[in-house]
């Protein structure tokens, strides 16, 4: 934490405050009878001393301090939601930082992930990678892309999972846009153009070349089925959101997803994502 400004935009101690109550707690970080007992320093004293007007604490001497490293999980889980929180900093540095929680929190079961927006800025707090509509295979999931998260690719991931046995159709859209986030996430990686327009089945086809996953890259047979099977599914995905999913209207009978379609979709997804994020660690013409 010391790489960062904890409160951001926000005067440190309104930030701490929030947290902490920081009047009743003296200066050695333990909570005190009265704030009105002059026999001790107000914590809230020693931090602007230290903080704010000789800055001479780190962010950990001031962490340490607050005892966040004994405290529950609970206050801290709120003070990492709060450090990205959009009040404190923007968008680009929320995702930064939500990322590089991410990459700590995962060896515990954990991310730092969008749950939401405020006026149009996303909340981020910290959820078991292992969320509603669990299935096997999927917490491996929920890590290789925590790790791997630009622009909301583990968020939609993990709405995706959240929704795939209480909102199907959402579940289905936001399986699509997870596989399109990972296919744009590989391309500009690799410094290859896309248009903003380009749907899911061109943004899979220039991400699989890309990676020597295309079926015509191959001559063994059992390869050229595989992955043939793969884009025919990938294309498939694109039409059951286009059919049943919540992006489009539909007519007067819509044909409703259950769980179970739902289900087929998020976990190939979520399956095609982690295939490709390891293709993509492993580099290229390496798939075999």
């Amino acid at each position: 934490m010391d790489a960062i400004e904890v409160s951001g935009a926000i005067d440190l101690l309104d930030f701490l405050n929030e947290l902490w109550p920081l009047k009743n707690m003296d200066d050695t970080g333990k909570y005190h009878g009265s704030p009105d007992d002059t026999r001790f320093n107000a914590l809230d004293e020693e931090i602007h001393r230290h903080c704010v007007r000789f800055l001479d604490w780190s962010n950990k001497d001031l962490l340490t301090k607050l005892g966040l490293l004994h405290s529950s999980n609970d206050l801290v889980f709120r003070f990492l939601a709060m450090c990205a929180h959009p009040r404190t900093r923007s968008e680009p540095e929320q995702r930064g930082l939500a990322k590089k929680v991410t990459n700590v929190l995962r060896r515990d079961g954990f991310a730092l992930t969008e749950v939401g927006t405020e006026s149009g800025y996303p909340l981020f707090a910290v959820e078991p990678v292992a969320t509603l509509g669990a299935s096997p295979g999927s917490e491996e999931v929920s890590v290789v892309l925590a790790s791997f998260d630009e622009e909301g690719v583990h968020a939609a991931w993990q709405k995706a999972m959240a929704r795939k046995n209480v909102d199907p159709e959402g579940a289905i859209t936001s399986a699509r846009t997870l596989l399109e986030r990972v296919c744009k996430h590989v391309l500009d990686q690799q410094a290859i153009s896309y248009k903003s327009s380009d749907d899911l089945p061109k943004l899979w086809k220039s991400c699989s070349e890309s990676l020597n996953l295309a079926p015509s890259q191959h001559t063994l047979e059992p390869f050229k089925q595989v992955l043939g099977g793969c884009t025919s599914i990938v294309h498939g995905i694109g039409t059951i959101r286009d059919k049943i999913g919540d992006a489009h209207g539909q007519g007067r009978r819509p044909v409703k997803p259950k769980a179970r379609h739902a289900a087929l979709a998020v976990d190939f997804v979520g399956a095609m994502a982690t295939f490709i994020v390891a293709t993509y660690h492993d580099g290229p013409g390496r798939s075999e």
